[in-house]
């Protein structure tokens, strides 16, 4: 599989498109974390597109630091606190709830270590065969304490809530990341928020089939009513 700019414009352009229209299926405050998980992918494919082109052409060199930084705050920091925190939210379920408060704190833990990984490590970005290989310092220990907390963080969350349709992106999730583990295992950061970022369309579907079950209680306390 072939990655370039253009394959980060153009899903960011459509993931765009797909949050504008997801942000406009909420109907509750509580919603609202989880809408936006497109449109912030959106944004962090924009900065790995700016990466692309400031690591192809050196006219845009000094973009390649800020564009680094910015996409592994997304990929290192956000999404194991963001995604988490977004189901909690959305859950109605009273069990449920207290359940999702464990991949929160394990994605708070996660990206502590990861965080604390870029900030006191050497951190940079290289195209090798068509992909673009991060590579960030790191302890053994911590590699695989965050990776532990990161998968349970991200993961977890999905299987956990009791919303209509997002098992299925969990299952894609896992299946994603196991297809990346294997053939791109140097470029698991990249090409697996590529491949999450094409899967977070499916939110739009969850927050519809949310839609349609907030307006059938409602309607049906009116009738009862």
């Amino acid at each position: 599989m072939c990655f370039s700019a253009g394959a980060s414009f153009g899903a960011a352009a459509v993931l765009g498109g797909i949050g504008v229209l997801t942000l406009r299926k909420v109907c509750t405050r509580s919603q609202i974390m989880y809408a936006s998980i497109p449109l912030l992918f959106a944004i962090q494919q924009v900065s790995e597109g700016l990466l692309w082109l400031s690591l192809s052409y050196s006219e845009y060199g000094p973009w390649q630091t800020p564009a680094t930084y910015f996409f592994l705050f997304f990929a290192q920091f956000l999404w194991p606190i963001w995604i988490p925190g977004a189901i909690l939210l959305m859950e109605r379920n009273k069990n449920r709830k207290k359940i999702l408060w464990i991949p929160v704190i394990a994605g708070v833990i996660g990206s502590s270590i990861l965080a604390y990984r870029m900030i006191f490590n050497a951190v940079y970005a290289q195209i090798e065969d068509h992909h673009i290989s991060y590579v960030i310092g790191s302890t053994q220990l911590q590699m695989i304490i965050s990776s532990i907390m990161y998968v349970i963080a991200i993961l977890a969350p999905s299987f956990i809530s009791s919303a209509r349709g997002i098992k299925a992106i969990a299952f894609l999730l896992v299946i994603s990341l196991l297809a990346t583990k294997i053939m791109y295992e140097a470029y698991l950061i990249s090409v697996w928020c590529f491949f999450a970022a094409t899967i977070s369309i499916l939110i739009y579907r969850v927050l519809k089939l949310e839609q349609e079950e907030v307006y059938t209680a409602k309607s049906l306390q009116h009738r009862t009513d």
